[in-house]
């Protein structure tokens, strides 16, 4: 019925897919990456459902979304789809119409009770390498207030709205940050999580900026990484 979401028929099938963001596809925002796999979703000709409503729109549940230019081998989505399919050909078709920097590499079958991918992540796995480029102080500044973290103190990150520097966000790195491992001299890479929050999350970004002091926009070249999520039971 019009104004209604539609009702998923009893063959219907929910599937939750992962897949890698790599290259030119980091650089797109998370609307037109999901107007991607749409299209592509449509090309392939796989019978996804639609919502009721007087605009329809695809079954298609995203993830948070991931700040421009981060690569990700730890994307997912969720599909709900009318009729049961089988998976290798689902995501073979799938990786023949996405573009390159996108390609699927696992889906499951879920309950279609399931949770969105959204509303299950709790925290986000990053890597960056280490030690940060050329910038000398900058990694001793870093190495020194990780320390000092692990050692129960806090550091407060500000966020300032663009354009307004009254409106600011402050986030306690300490509540935020999670370890993964420990990092020392002869490490290639500070692995780190990050809590996931509806109201607003800690940019890898700004994780970095506040243990190093360098600005934001001086990080523009550092390649960080998104290499996988946990998702809550």
């Amino acid at each position: 019925k019009i104004g209604q979401d539609n009702p998923a028929p009893t063959t219907a099938m929910k599937l939750r897919v992962k897949f890698i963001k790599m290259g030119w596809a980091a650089l797109q925002g998370h609307l037109e990456l999901m107007e991607i796999l749409k299209r592509a979703i449509l090309r392939s000709k796989v019978p996804a459902a639609y919502s009721g409503g007087f605009h329809t729109q695809m079954k298609l549940a995203m993830g948070y979304a991931l700040p421009l230019g981060i690569e990700s081998e730890c994307e997912f989505f969720d599909l709900t789809v009318l009729a049961p399919i089988l998976i290798p050909e689902f995501l073979r078709d799938l990786n023949q119409a996405l573009p390159g920097g996108l390609k699927t590499i696992a889906a499951s079958s879920i309950d279609l009770s399931t949770p969105s991918i959204y509303a299950q992540t709790r925290w986000v796995n990053y890597q960056v390498p280490w030690p940060l480029g050329d910038f000398a102080q900058a990694n001793c500044d870093f190495y020194k207030t990780l320390l000092d973290l692990q050692q129960g103190k806090d550091l407060v990150f500000l966020r300032q709205k663009r354009g307004d520097k009254r409106k600011e966000k402050s986030f306690s790195i300490k509540e935020h940050l999670r370890l993964s491992t420990e990092l020392s001299e002869k490490s290639d890479f500070f692995e780190f999580s990050l809590r996931c929050d509806p109201d607003g999350s800690l940019k890898p970004s700004e994780l970095v900026s506040a243990l190093s002091g360098i600005p934001v926009a001086g990080l523009t070249g550092l390649r960080i990484k998104k290499v996988g999520v946990d998702l809550a039971p």
